[in-house]
């Protein structure tokens, strides 16, 4: 049996884990045991890699993540991954954590500020957030007015598909001309050569990294975000969102983590927006 735990602890999204969580039994077969983890069982003992297989962390604040797990999580985790051979999958912030380097513009008491920190080594290069090419240099302001639907081409097959952007990172590789000697992107935005997932190996460990949200789709965004008055602009983003989301890029995020022969439900190219 194959096991997937969410991270859900300090730096978790309280809205992001149950969509997450939703998103992977809703699509993955009965035989794959799906669950929560949180800083405490990561940081007390290494008992939990010896039945899990795959460690996923998504939003919202890798300084949380840092800050919960301390200094003996944060080991545990790196050589779950590193030395036994744990898959990491970072979505946004997750991603972030990944790197060596963090690197973001935020809005914090009504000032642009930079946040700087490291992460846990697994990507060789800086995250640097949010992506400009997405927000037209704008810092990140924790609101609906962070979120994005934008157009992703995969790799392998040169397709486009739509997905939500919420100020996850660029993943810049420390050697020129590269995307790393480890990764290998599996997507791009639109138009653009920035990558926007990427997919590749530290020590003995699969390691996958998505900027965008793919657990975001037509169905579950409403569940996420709290808009009672949207102005124009927040309005078209949300209608975007019904419109486009069909969930593909749930899609390649599990092929990514090489689940695909668990898989037994694919968004297919569906719009389930009449589903709201």
């Amino acid at each position: 049996m194959t096991t997937i735990r969410v991270y859900n602890g300090g730096g978790s999204s309280l809205m992001g884990v149950p969509r997450l969580i939703e998103r992977l039994k809703n699509s993955l077969d009965s035989d794959v045991n799906i669950s929560t983890i949180d800083a405490q069982e990561i940081s007390t003992n290494m008992r939990w890699t010896k039945k899990d297989d795959v460690i996923i962390f998504g939003a919202a604040s890798v300084r949380r993540f840092k800050k919960a797990l301390g200094t003996q999580g944060l080991s545990n985790l790196y050589n779950a991954v590193a030395d036994i051979g744990m898959s990491y999958a970072g979505i946004c912030a997750g991603a972030a954590f990944a790197a060596d380097q963090i690197v973001y513009d935020v809005i914090e008491g009504g000032k642009i500020i930079k946040l700087n920190g490291d992460g846990l080594k697994f990507f060789n290069g800086i995250a640097r957030g949010p992506i400009k090419a997405i927000t037209n240099g704008k810092p990140f302001e924790d609101s609906i007015n962070d979120i994005h639907v934008i157009d992703v081409i995969r790799t392998q097959t040169g397709k486009s598909h739509k997905a939500a952007y919420w100020s996850g990172p660029l993943l810049i590789p420390h050697e020129r001309g590269s995307l790393n000697a480890a990764f290998e992107a599996t997507s791009f935005l639109k138009g653009t050569n920035v990558p926007l997932s990427v997919v590749g190996q530290h020590g003995k460990g699969r390691v996958v990294l998505y900027s965008v949200h793919p657990e975001m789709a037509a169905w579950n965004w409403r569940r996420w975000i709290t808009a009672p008055n949207p102005n124009q602009f927040q309005q078209a983003t949300l209608n975007k969102m019904d419109a486009y989301l069909d969930g593909q890029a749930f899609d390649y995020f599990i092929q990514d983590l090489g689940l695909s022969h668990l898989q037994i439900k694919r968004a297919g190219g569906l719009n389930l927006a009449a589903l709201l």
